[in-house]
């Protein structure tokens, strides 16, 4: 009696350990099925539909983000040479240097940093490297196309420094187009239509649009 029921319970465990195996061998042949259907799907995607988030901030000056995909500029050359093309004190030389190489640093790590672009475009125009301010303030306004900040001040690089009037002009446009409510760039249109290119009835026309489109705070207009 007691052999038989040795016999009885090796038969069970025989049988168990069977059909425990069929069940372990079923479900990974499910899993494979499921990942060979993934795989399928994937291989359908194409390069040019995945969009890749980076973190900024907006105009609101908080976290947000831009996509960045096959239409995305290339990054101005941070390793660009510190060359100062105008006089400076050597105490403003000295920081200018420290900053735009700061800047420069912190946007190797993260390209992202649109806060960073601005400041490192303010120190490269300080310096004289007006080419090297251009590229890092169209780069900001890549990265956020909302904020007046960037064209704005690509407006007063073409207006004061490079003599651009005509570019001037669309950037200061631009400008505009992000914020129809940037007294300082109304300011800024006027002074240029009515002091570089004599055009009395445009100059008109931007203090009434400043005016406007700022009812409540255009007293400076």
């Amino acid at each position: 009696m007691f052999k038989f029921n040795i016999i009885s319970f090796i038969i069970l465990a025989v049988v168990f350990a069977s059909a425990l195996g069929y069940f372990v061998v079923s479900n990974l042949r499910h899993e494979f099925a499921q990942e060979e259907k993934t795989d399928e799907k994937l291989s359908k995607i194409k390069m040019e539909d995945i969009t890749f988030p980076n973190p900024l901030l907006n105009k609101e000056g908080e976290r947000g983000e831009v996509p960045l995909n096959k239409k995305a500029i290339e990054a101005p050359d941070l390793n660009r040479p510190i060359i100062f093309s105008v006089d400076l004190p050597d105490e403003t030389k000295k920081d200018a240097e420290e900053r735009i190489k700061s800047a420069s640093s912190k946007l190797k790590e993260n390209l992202a940093l649109y806060g960073q672009w601005v400041d490192l475009g303010l120190y490269r125009k300080l310096i004289g490297d007006y080419k090297g301010a251009a590229a890092a303030w169209e780069y900001a306004n890549f990265l956020n196309p909302t904020s007046f900040v960037p064209t704005q001040n690509l407006g007063d690089l073409y207006a004061f420094n490079l003599k651009d009037y005509q570019k001037a002009e669309a950037y200061y446009k631009k400008s505009l187009a992000s914020d129809e409510k940037a007294l300082m760039v109304y300011e800024k249109l006027y002074e240029l239509y009515k002091y570089y290119l004599k055009d009395e009835a445009a100059a008109k026309r931007a203090l009434e649009d400043g005016i406007s489109r700022n009812p409540q705070t255009s007293e400076r207009l």
